[in-house]
């Protein structure tokens, strides 16, 4: 057995090259060679005189996986490209009373990027500090509006790599007092307020009730509709707000039954998470004679959304990102349940051109707009002075799009990037 551990040794350290006996200390090359007789005898005790062989056997083979190491160490491994991250800008905000020069603290405020082609999308959302200021960090370049679910609203511009400073005012209102019950008139704390945007079912958050369903509104304008929202009820029927001399009595927001909470991750084609994708919960049913608000949320940075509240039972999920083709699909939400959801988006194609007049020069702020199943799913741009145009995540095949006052069929090819130049047209037709 000696000489079969030996001459394998031996083999070896031969197959290692001259390279590899040139690392060796001289000394203990010499000391292994003598150590490997040419013919033994089978030993009971081979351990001794083979353990010299092994010891180079480990050391030469530590060397080569050291030169292996090395060697692959130097070629650069073939890593996926991270994405370039946008130029953004920021917003800081100075919000105070219009008659009085006191500032509005703890007044919550939403963004709209108005150069988007999903314009009606809330983007961020943030709440004034105790003196009365707010700041939207990370937001795209581009035209902007500001609103308050109290009634005021901006339009401005963000710059990348700036930070702009505007004023917002508020009007003064009246201050409206309540409580959050449920339908057997139970307290429900720390719901939150909704106010409903004007001809729309989707709303901005304006408070939260405290921890025995108390609230107090400041501002509050007449006409406005507010509503509650809470983990464990649906939502109550939204309320038309009346004038100051309503105010003086307490108005109680009765939310409904058992309620349900809709949880999801949004994915691309590659199962990667979709960052600022818009998710949207619309009851397919009625609340007090009519649809009752979206459930509105934006997708983190992991693509995860969660929407509190929601009515239980059918209702219509639509999913909107700017690359990517829209969502829309039923879905069956149980109260007071997590009830989740994973939602895969393809992408979309990049419609992009110039929009050119009867007489063959560019059209100047033209509306287009991209049809789709749903209202709330289209997609809208503007030409601008030059008289192009940005439509993006456009779905491959024949697509409805509006140019101005007339609507145009045009095949949208399955290609990342597709330009068309539209022409005005007299009157709708194909």
């Amino acid at each position: 057995m000696k000489s079969v551990y030996s001459l394998a040794g031996l083999a070896l350290l031969l197959a290692g090259g001259a390279a590899l006996w040139l690392a060796l200390p001289a000394d203990e090359s010499a000391g292994e060679a003598a150590a490997v007789p040419q013919s033994a005898a089978p030993s009971a005790e081979p351990a001794a005189e083979s353990a010299p062989v092994e010891r180079a056997q480990v050391e030469a083979l530590s060397a080569l996986t050291a030169e292996d190491s090395r060697r692959t160490a130097e070629i650069p491994r073939r890593e996926r490209p991270r994405p370039v991250e946008p130029a953004t800008g920021a917003l800081e905000l100075e919000v105070a009373w219009t008659s009085a020069s006191r500032v509005a603290a703890g007044i919550p405020l939403g963004v709209f990027a108005l150069e988007s082609s999903q314009p009606r999308v809330l983007r961020a959302e943030v709440a004034t500090t105790g003196d009365g200021r707010a700041r939207f960090d990370a937001l795209p370049p581009g035209r902007v509006r500001i609103e308050s679910g109290l009634g005021a609203h901006l339009e401005t511009t963000v710059v990348s790599g700036e930070t702009r400073t505007e004023r917002l005012l508020l009007d003064d209102g009246y201050a409206l007092a309540g409580r959050t019950v449920d339908a057997a008139g139970r307290v429900v704390s720390n719901a939150t307020l909704w106010m409903l945007r004007p001809g729309s079912r989707d709303s901005l958050r304006v408070g939260e009730s405290d921890s025995h369903g108390n609230f107090r509104l400041p501002g509050v304008v007449a006409g406005q509709r507010l509503f509650a929202r809470s983990f464990e009820n649906s939502p109550s029927v939204p309320v038309t707000l009346g004038g100051p001399e309503n105010a003086r009595i307490e108005l109680r927001l009765s939310l409904g039954a058992a309620g349900a909470t809709v949880i999801g991750q949004v994915l691309d084609s590659d199962e990667e998470p979709l960052v600022g994708a818009a998710v949207a919960l619309e009851s397919t049913g009625l609340v007090g004679g009519e649809p009752p608000p979206r459930a509105l949320g934006i997708t983190d940075s992991e693509g995860r959304f969660r929407l509190v509240g929601c009515e239980a039972g059918t209702s219509r999920l639509l999913v909107l990102h700017e690359d990517c083709v829209p969502l829309d699909q039923s879905v069956t939400a149980l109260p007071r349940q997590l009830n989740e959801f994973i939602l895969r988006l393809t992408s979309g194609t990049l419609v992009a051109g110039t929009v050119y007049g009867n007489d063959g020069k560019p059209a100047a702020n033209v509306p287009l707009r991209l049809s789709s199943t749903h209202a709330w799913l289209a997609r809208e741009a503007r030409s601008d002075a030059q008289g192009r145009y940005v439509l993006r995540g456009v779905p491959p095949g024949k697509a409805s799009i509006t140019v101005g006052s007339a609507t145009q069929v045009v095949e949208i090819p399955r290609n990342s990037a597709f330009t068309w130049n539209p022409r005005l047209r007299a009157a709708s037709g194909g």
